[in-house]
C-alpha cells in the first residue's frame, strides 16, 4: 500500500508541521525563488556557474565579472563597473525563446557601492514585426523609480528609500507586464509593491525575429563611476 490516506498531508501532527506549499518545499531546500512567488518559473540563475551564461552590455573601459565580495545568495554574484565618465554602461544581456504565454516577469537582485548613476531592468518581447518593449529605472542618486511608458520616455513611479541597496545588503526588483494586452502588471522593489496596471507598454515596428530580450545593467550618470554587483535572477510566465 503506498500514498496517503485521504487528507493526509493535511492532518495535524503532534511533533512536526506538514508542508503543503511546494514553493515553500523549494524554498527550504535552497531555491532562489523566494522573494514573489508568483508565476511559474520558466528560467533562472543564481550566477554560481564558473561560466557566464549572459552577453555582457558594457562601453569601453567597463568590467562584469563574477565576484565574491558580496553574493545575495551562495558564493559569488556578477560584479558590474564603469569608468568615471557619463553614460557609460556595465551589465549584462540574455534572449530566450518567445514564451507563448504573456504575462511574464523578471527578477533580480541588485546592490550598489554607492550613490551613483542608476540601474535599468528591460523585458522586451519580439514577435511578428513588433517590438513591445517593458523596462523601469532606478535613479541612485535621486531615490526614485522610472517606467518606460507608451511614449518611449521614462515616468516618475514612486520615491523609494534605497539605503539597504547602498552598500548593505542585496535588493530584489521585479517587473511584470502583460504583453497580450500592452499593460503592465506591477513592479515590486524591496518589500513594496507598485499597482502599475494602469500603464501602457512601449510598442513599435522592428525587423527583429522573435525571442525575448533580457538586460539589466548599471549606468553613469554623474562624472563619477557607478559600480553595482546583480544576482539571482527569475524569468516568470503565467503572472496572475
Amino acid at each position: 500500500m503506498r500514498g496517503q490516506r485521504d487528507y493526509g498531508m493535511y492532518a495535524p501532527k503532534e511533533v512536526t508541521a506538514s508542508i503543503s506549499d511546494m514553493g515553500e518545499v523549494a524554498a527550504r531546500l535552497g531555491s532562489i525563488v523566494t522573494y514573489d512567488k508568483r508565476g511559474d518559473v520558466v528560467d533562472f540563475d543564481n550566477f554560481e556557474s564558473p561560466i557566464l551564461k549572459w552577453g555582457k552590455i558594457s562601453t569601453a573601459g567597463s568590467t562584469i565579472i563574477h565576484d565574491s565580495t558580496y553574493a545575495a545568495s551562495d558564493t559569488q554574484s556578477v560584479k558590474c563597473e564603469t569608468l568615471a565618465i557619463l553614460n557609460r554602461v556595465a551589465g549584462l544581456w540574455k534572449q530566450h525563446y518567445v514564451i507563448i504565454n504573456q504575462q511574464l516577469g523578471v527578477e533580480i537582485s541588485l546592490r550598489s557601492f554607492h550613490e551613483r548613476g542608476s540601474f535599468i531592468l528591460t523585458l522586451r518581447y519580439y514577435r511578428s514585426g513588433i517590438l513591445t518593449s517593458a523596462e523601469c529605472k532606478l535613479d541612485m542618486e535621486t531615490h526614485k523609480l522610472w517606467l518606460l511608458d507608451s511614449t518611449n520616455n521614462f515616468k516618475e513611479i514612486a520615491e523609494v528609500d534605497i539605503d539597504q541597496v547602498i552598500a548593505t545588503s542585496f535588493m530584489p526588483i521585479k517587473l511584470v507586464a502583460d504583453f497580450s494586452t500592452g499593460y503592465y502588471k506591477r513592479l515590486l522593489f524591496g518589500n513594496t509593491e507598485y499597482d502599475i496596471s494602469s500603464e501602457l507598454i512601449y510598442s513599435g515596428v522592428t525587423p527583429t525575429g522573435d525571442n525575448l530580450y533580457i538586460q539589466a545593467y548599471f549606468k553613469a550618470t554623474t562624472l563619477d563611476q557607478a559600480i553595482g554587483w546583480l544576482d539571482n535572477f527569475v524569468l516568470t510566465q503565467a503572472e496572475p
